[in-house]
């Protein structure tokens, strides 16, 4: 009797630790192994995320790097000086190349170029008149000799000055871009007129209205 109530004894603990066992096996199952599985999708997701933060990013740098493209308002080509008319007869407004830099000017110094062409006792001349500026405080307008039949050396020598120093120099006072869009080919003319002086006057030119230029005309004798 005693013998049965052993194994009985013993079939019962076996039972136990196979229930034990297989208990833990499903425990192990289906709490540790989706932990394991379930722990790489957080990343991945972050992952992704990320890629898409780039992809957004990338345009956005892209523009950021692209270069500029300057763009230049052509005026075309002012012949108001090959008439041999002094320059107090000549009626700027009529002269749309004249004009339009003049506009140039007062609207914010828009970029703006053009020819001008001169004449004096039958010697062929040509200037390269560029406007360029941030804005109209910082406008500046420069000449460039790019033809002269009396003296050759003179070519791609320049004078860049600022547009406002150069207005007050000539009338004593700084116009505004209203004043300037009544009469704008006047406006563009007389600086013209004033800054071609300065080719004769450079040191004048530099030390009173800060002025740059190339030009030396000791050099060029």
């Amino acid at each position: 009797m005693q013998k049965q109530k052993g194994i009985s004894s013993i079939i019962f603990i076996v039972i136990i630790i196979a229930l034990l066992t297989v208990a833990g096996f499903y425990v192990y199952k289906y709490y540790s192994v989706p932990k394991a599985n379930t722990t790489p999708a957080p990343q991945t997701q972050s992952n992704q995320q990320n890629q898409d933060i780039d992809n957004q990013q990338s345009p956005t740098s892209e523009k950021q790097i692209s270069p500029q493209i300057q763009v230049i308002k052509d005026c075309g080509i002012s012949d108001s000086m090959t008439k041999n008319v002094p320059l107090d007869k000549i009626d700027f407004e009529k002269d749309m190349a004249l004009v339009c830099l003049g506009q140039s000017i007062a609207n914010n110094c828009t970029n703006a170029k053009a020819v001008l062409k001169g004449s004096i006792n039958g010697n062929e001349e040509e200037e390269l008149v560029e406007i360029s500026g941030a804005d109209f405080d910082s406008c500046k307008i420069k000449e460039t000799i790019t033809k002269n039949s009396t003296y050759p050396l003179y070519i791609n020598q320049y004078i860049e000055c600022l547009t406002n120093k150069i207005n007050a120099f000539g009338t004593g006072k700084i116009k505004t871009p209203a004043e300037i869009l009544k009469n704008p080919g006047n406006h563009a003319g007389g600086l013209i007129a004033v800054i071609s002086l300065f080719f004769l006057k450079t040191d004048q030119a530099i030390e009173e209205l800060g002025c740059t230029t190339n030009f030396n005309s000791a050099d060029l004798k």
